[in-house]
């Protein structure tokens, strides 16, 4: 974990690189030849993106123009710091289907494939296999099988699970030859701490309920005598290619009583479950009162919880690129099957995006701990410094993820348009087509597709539009991210192609396009169409 851990590096290499390249000049011909002039042919505009802002910045933003109206729609429970993003851009909420955001989940996995390519949903179908923690256990077990790790080896990011009451033998066969070990108990799609509690011995442990059983942390680190855990924001905007970042702060919560290691004290709750739904109702514990004073209180930002552990003499660099090892790791975990849904379930790749809260502890050496992913983060601003925080990451968020403004009967027109003309044979492809559809794809790529994969070709020869536009969609929106950092892909991205459960063809696009791969006339070319297409279509035109 920490040799890879410490060659993450999210910035973009510009720079050729021509060791290993054994495309000979002529194989080269077919993008250079491209001149710019050929390129700006091969751009198509698309609406314009609608830039959010915070209430500070009214004066400097615009409105987005024009006469069509922006709607967003909710459903089930939201925060104001959603609904405020969307209302100060003028959007109105409604309980129809013309929306441009959806904050919430749709009713059934099959009203996917009626979203026009604009619409946004805040949730890809399937993540509940990274939010249930049975599925969590799972899917991180699976993948580590797949590298041959032993249990409790420097590949794992969680403690090590049992499932009840399919695992209760080898949990007895555990408990018996550990028998100071403490374990936590937990529901395996609870949440806010409920139902959660610490055992010792195995007469504690429900063995036909239900339950996720896991090795607990007995050396945490410490600050100021008070455990604590750290909630990091992750947004993945596409899953094939797989695109992750995370966001500049987030928040540190504490216990509200020192902790004390030893069996005589596993009953304390307020001691062990950092839960701030737990917590926050205790008489000793501290709210903020002051979003400038973030290391006050029970409940701290993440930028301040550095501030503390640089201040203990902490390579903070390491332990945040650990933090980032851990989210890639896990996100790769259920990369696969979220992939098969998106393909199967959704017509638009760019309709999803999805927010997640990780939960991560870390221990007395410096290591990392899942303790579980959210794929609905609590965005209630029960404080100021809630407030504070969350406002601006949803607002980053949704610049983030490119919201785009479009005339909906246009729209439909010219979907109604191309697809006449596909049946009438002028159009190769037009309509709907699902993410990893081949049909707009010509043999010659799908035989290049197959080389790169099979035969490690390098996918930076003989570029097809839909490699240029996967190229710039991924540059256009890490000029966006501002506050969010992607982690995935880096120049590091290769060290984790042992962790897919399927080699993808633009995973490997992306990552030789990120590390500098391809020869300096390949890259000029490349960047010469990044850099027409993001002045028509990937930079906000409201500023």
């Amino acid at each position: 974990m920490v040799d890879v851990a410490e060659r993450l590096s999210t910035g973009v290499v510009v720079s050729g690189d021509d060791s290993g390249d054994e495309a000979s000049e002529e194989e080269d011909v077919s993008v250079h030849a491209m001149s710019l002039k050929d390129l700006r042919k091969e751009v198509k505009r698309n609406p314009p993106l609608i830039r959010f802002f915070l209430d500070g910045e009214r004066e400097q933003a615009k409105r987005p123009g024009g006469t069509q109206q922006l709607y967003f729609k909710v459903s089930g429970p939201s925060s104001r710091a959603v609904r405020h993003a969307f209302r100060r851009l003028g959007f109105i909420q409604t309980q129809g289907d013309s929306w441009n955001g959806l904050w919430g989940r749709l009713g059934n996995v099959t009203e996917y494939k009626e979203l026009d390519c604009y619409q946004k949903v805040n949730h890809f179908p399937g993540t509940h296999e990274l939010g249930r923690k049975d599925c969590l256990h799972k899917n991180i077990s699976k993948m580590r099988r797949r590298i041959g790790s032993l249990p409790l080896d420097e590949n794992d990011i969680l403690p090590r699970c049992f499932l009840l009451p399919a695992d209760n033998l080898e949990l007895q066969q555990e408990m018996a030859a550990n028998p100071h070990n403490i374990y936590v108990v937990k529901p395996p799609a609870s949440s806010r701490g409920r139902g959660i509690k610490l055992a010792s011995s195995i007469g504690d442990i429900p063995k036909e309920k239900k339950s996720l059983v896991q090795r607990y942390v007995t050396n945490p680190l410490l600050i100021d005598g008070y455990k604590f855990d750290l909630r990091i924001y992750v947004c993945v905007t596409s899953f094939d290619p797989l695109r992750i970042y995370i966001y500049s702060d987030g928040l540190g919560r504490f216990c509200t009583e020192k902790y004390k290691k030893g069996e005589k004290f596993i009953n304390k709750r307020y001691m062990h479950l950092t839960n701030y739904s737990l917590q926050k109702n205790r008489a000793n514990f501290v709210a903020n009162k002051d979003a400038e004073r973030d290391d006050e209180g029970s409940k701290w930002s993440l930028k301040a919880v550095i501030r503390r552990l640089r201040e203990m003499g902490v390579d903070t660099s390491i332990v945040m690129n650990r933090i980032k090892d851990l989210v890639i790791r896990t996100i790769i975990s259920v990369e696969s099957k979220v992939s098969s849904m998106m393909q199967t379930h959704v017509a638009y790749p760019q309709n999803c995006y999805e927010c997640f809260g990780f939960d991560v502890l870390l221990d007395e050496t410096l290591r990392p701990w899942l303790v579980e992913v959210n794929t609905s983060p609590s965005l209630s601003s029960d404080s100021p410094l809630d407030k504070s925080l969350k406002t601006k990451l949803v607002v980053e968020l949704f610049n983030l993820v490119g919201f785009r403004q479009y005339d909906r009967k246009t729209y439909k027109k010219d979907i109604e348009e191309r697809r006449q003309a596909r049946l009438l044979g002028f159009e190769k492809s037009a309509g709907k087509r699902p993410i990893s559809a081949a049909g707009g794809i010509s043999s010659e790529q799908k035989a290049k597709r197959r080389e790169c994969l099979v035969r490690g070709q390098s996918p930076l020869e003989n570029l097809s539009p839909e490699d240029l536009d996967m190229i710039a969609e991924a540059e256009g929106e890490n000029v966006r991210s501002k506050e969010w950092e992607r982690i995935f892909p880096s120049p590091a991205s290769h060290l984790y192609d042992k962790l897919f459960e399927y080699s993808r063809y633009s995973n490997m696009l992306l990552s030789e396009w990120v590390r500098g791969k391809g020869t300096d006339r390949t890259r000029a070319a490349i960047s010469d169409y990044v850099s027409e297409k993001m002045k028509t279509d990937f930079k906000f035109d409201y500023v």
